[in-house]
């Protein structure tokens, strides 16, 4: 209300000023009129007071006030939030889950083992009876070749290539069988009496409870659940 008041204020002066300018034709009252000339004290009034009012006030306000809120706060908010949200976020995001994920689960499952398997195809045997009884025995660190496969449960007519690479607990394993893809595996052997637990990591979690027969320059392993028995010779 006040920059209102002040402007009609002002504007009331400048009317009354007018007026008195205009009697200053008259000898009699015009000049003497350095009193009416005085309204000089109405035009300081009209001048300083309306234009301080309305300049100063008018244009800090909208200066000043407007331009901060628009500009810095505006800015900010678009400029600053706007993009750390789509440019870090984003792209953070899209690119470091993406490709890690990617990069590493591809080539966690291609690099179980490095073992070539260069061992010749074994059939696998169907037999009948009762399996062997497995004894056990110390486990020599080395390379095993498959060289016999006997089966239980009968026999799947196939061909298997495969190699076995033991270091203290460590096993790796090679296999193919006929045309399938060549897989690769690697676990840690816990040794109990004839018992062999074989927990598979790569390149899944699987644990295999198995029984075994070792000698110095042999490796046989046999599967309860599949009732089938793998006959190694150590390289």
């Amino acid at each position: 209300m006040m920059p209102k008041l002040h402007a009609l204020l002002a504007l009331s002066l400048l009317s009354l000023a007018a007026a008195c300018g205009g009697d200053s034709d008259s000898p009699a009252s015009g000049s003497p009129a350095s009193g009416g000339s005085t309204a000089a004290g109405g035009s300081t009034s009209a001048g300083a007071g309306g234009s301080t009012s309305a300049g100063a006030g008018g244009s800090t306000s909208a200066g000043a006030g407007g331009s901060t809120s628009a500009g810095a706060g505006g800015s900010t908010s678009a400029g600053a939030g706007g993009s750390t949200s789509a440019g870090a976020g984003g792209s953070t995001s899209a690119g470091a889950g993406g490709s890690t994920s990617a990069g590493a689960g591809g080539a966690s499952s291609g690099a179980c083992n490095q073992l070539v398997n260069d061992g010749a195809p074994v059939p696998e045997v169907a037999e009948t009876g009762t399996p062997p009884a497995m004894t056990g025995g110390a486990v020599a660190d080395g390379t095993y070749v498959l060289t016999g496969r006997k089966d239980w449960m009968g026999s799947c007519g196939c061909n298997t290539r495969q190699k076995l690479q033991i270091t203290g607990d460590v096993v790796q394993v090679v296999s193919r069988t006929d045309a399938d893809p060549e897989v690769a595996f690697t676990g840690k052997a816990t040794y109990a009496g004839s018992n062999l637990t074989l927990a598979m990591s790569c390149p899944a979690s699987k644990t295999l409870a198995l029984t075994y027969t070792a000698t110095a320059t042999t490796l046989m392993i046999f599967d309860p659940q599949d009732q089938s028995l793998e006959i190694y010779t150590k390289q």
